[in-house]
């Protein structure tokens, strides 16, 4: 058999290259987490205000270290200039919050997911996201029973297109943590159970008897 003429196979190529440009611009387009929902901007402006006095006088305090990363993280989705912002904050918990190194590292390879998302060049873009994804999977295999590091990987991933083929691996984790949600309630502020549970909830990923036993526990959420 003959090979294929050249000029039959450029212009298949050419519609390849500009279907997965279209779908890097869409994917841009897109919100890759819950976490843009979950208040307004000038909402988490004020809390990030609140707990940035609280750690002028209590620089070490780990709990409101992280729930300012957190408000960082939120504000970066939909806020580019609030990225570097996050980073710079998550490094500092790196170094001097120890027992946070799970949390301040997924939170730095979702913002690395951000920057794909942000970025302009399809491979800029499929560089980043793939060092965010690399980071991600290490960093939960190294804290399995950590809620919200899962849970961070999980809702970045939902959203990825589908040529990262994720969707098996979010319906592990959203499965994985509807079994870990009942137990590590004490651990974990409310606002993020709750906003955990529905955002797994909304995604209809769930066969019906998990679908029940998470409405079920998120209706015993007090707070």
């Amino acid at each position: 058999m003959g090979s294929i003429p050249l000029f039959s196979v450029r212009p298949i190529f050419i519609m390849i290259t500009r279907f997965i440009i279209l779908l890097f611009i869409l994917w841009g387009i897109g919100t890759p987490c819950v976490f843009s929902k979950i208040s307004e901007r000038d909402s988490l402006l004020r809390v990030a205000s609140q707990l940035e006095k609280v750690l002028l006088n209590h620089p070490a305090d780990p709990t409101h270290q992280l729930e300012l990363g957190r408000v960082y993280f939120y504000l970066a989705v939909d806020n580019e200039e609030f990225i570097s912002k996050g980073d710079q904050h998550f490094r500092k918990m790196n170094q001097h919050s120890p027992n946070l190194k799970g949390e301040a590292n997924i939170y730095l390879a979702a913002l690395h997911a951000l920057r794909a998302k942000n970025a302009t060049w399809p491979m800029d873009k499929w560089n980043l996201a793939n060092k965010a994804l690399l980071d991600m999977d290490k960093i939960v295999e190294r804290y399995p029973n950590n809620i919200e590091i899962r849970f961070i990987r999980a809702s970045t991933c939902y959203y990825l297109p589908f040529f990262f083929n994720r969707k098996d691996q979010v319906k592990s984790d959203f499965l994985i943590l509807v079994n870990q949600l009942s137990t590590k309630e004490n651990k974990y502020p409310v606002s993020l159970l709750k906003s955990i549970c529905l955002f797994i909830m909304n995604s209809q990923y769930l066969e019906a008897p998990y679908s029940a036993s998470l409405k079920n526990y998120f209706n015993s959420i007090k707070g």
